[in-house]
């Protein structure tokens, strides 16, 4: 080859592939033919020793015709190596002690549950400071559970956190795309609407959704509590109070009355003295139904997580612009959910009959 000097050896790897192997820290790498390359001596790049490291594509006339050669470096003075070994740890070690110092000064906020009044108090914050998937720490984890399952409850509550942060970004999206319905529940709400929904839950006069997914009535009270899902807790934090049963048990109160009559919601306090929500193996209507085996808790597993999908699917849905209203969003809820939780609920039967009373 026309190298001016550089000594050049072809070597063969096979198939016809040719690497032009240069000293001098360079590799010449034949990229194949090259029409329109003119022949040509080594670019000056290539033959200059100050940037022999540097990526140079150049013609090489190889006696047949031209080819485009590709020139790289074979290799890194060693100090170099170490140089940059050693920036890149003082880089990760400075990004560790910012990180432990932000951490530091901003730690996560804890929230009081040192009586009952400051649980529920808490219980509002969280979802006033968009931290809804914090609420499963102000729930019980009933302390006669076997040691075995309390892993799997501890999983299920992780699974429930998902459940109620997306909840919480599902109604923030709603706000965010329909500012418009937002404004008209507020009006139903106002005129009974929504509240008439709480008092419903909160009283326990049976669910307050009717029909089946062309309801619109059903869907728009679907949609209300998918838009504001905690307003219980939030907006109706004023209609709360407790009832002292003993030191270490308290009742929660809907407008003075008992919240799901007649075996009412109980508030348990810890042995960290912590008060929170009884278990929900301990809620009326909720208990039998409660998982006591192994392929029980797999179930309720899928449930959470079908419900999380569910919700993060009807919150892409609104992000790009396929839902334009409250009853629409009701009414997709509805229609994309009823077979999954179906098929769930068939399997949790079917696990309860299999595994006997």
């Amino acid at each position: 080859p026309a190298d001016e000097g550089d000594n050049l050896d072809l070597i063969t790897l096979g198939q016809g592939v040719r690497i032009a192997s240069a000293c001098r820290h360079k590799l010449l790498v034949d990229l194949g033919r090259a029409d329109g390359f003119i022949q040509a001596q080594l670019d000056q790049q290539a033959r200059d020793r100050r940037a022999r490291r540097h990526l140079a594509i150049f013609p090489v006339d190889t006696h047949a015709h031209d080819r485009s050669y590709a020139a790289l470096p074979l290799g890194m003075p060693i100090s170099r190596v170490i140089a940059y070994v050693v920036l890149g740890l003082s880089v990760a070690t400075l990004l560790a002690v910012l990180a432990w110092g932000v951490a530091a000064i901003w730690p996560e906020r804890a929230y009081d549950a040192r009586t009952p009044e400051a649980m529920l108090d808490s219980a509002a914050a969280m979802v006033r400071d968009k931290r809804a998937d914090r609420l499963p720490e102000l729930l019980e984890i009933d302390p006669d559970v076997p040691r075995a399952d309390r892993d799997r409850v501890e999983d299920l509550y992780a699974r429930l956190s998902r459940v109620f942060g997306a909840a919480q970004a599902l109604a923030d999206t709603f706000a965010a795309e329909l500012p418009g319905e937002v404004e008209r529940l507020a009006a139903e709400a106002e005129g009974g609407g929504t509240n008439s929904i709480l008092s419903a839950v909160a009283s326990g006069r049976g669910g307050p959704f009717g029909g089946g997914p062309g309801d619109d009535a059903g869907s728009r009270q679907l949609a209300a509590l998918l838009a504001d899902p905690y307003a219980l807790i939030d907006d109706g934090r004023d209609r709360l109070s407790v009832e002292p049963l003993d030191s270490e048990s308290a009742a929660l109160l809907w407008d003075e009355r008992p919240v799901l009559p007649p075996f009412g919601l109980v508030l348990r306090k810890g042995d960290d003295n912590r008060w929170r929500f009884a278990s929900p193996s301990r809620l009326p209507g909720l208990s039998s139904a409660w998982p006591r085996t192994e392929p029980e808790y797999r179930v309720w597993a899928s449930l959470l997580t079908t419900v999380e999908q569910l919700l993060v699917d009807l919150e892409a849905d609104l992000a790009a612009g396929r839902v334009s209203s409250a009853e629409q969003l009701g009414r997709r809820a509805i229609e994309r959910g009823i077979v999954p939780l179906g098929l769930v609920f068939v399997a949790l039967e079917r696990s309860r009959r299999e595994d006997g009373p």
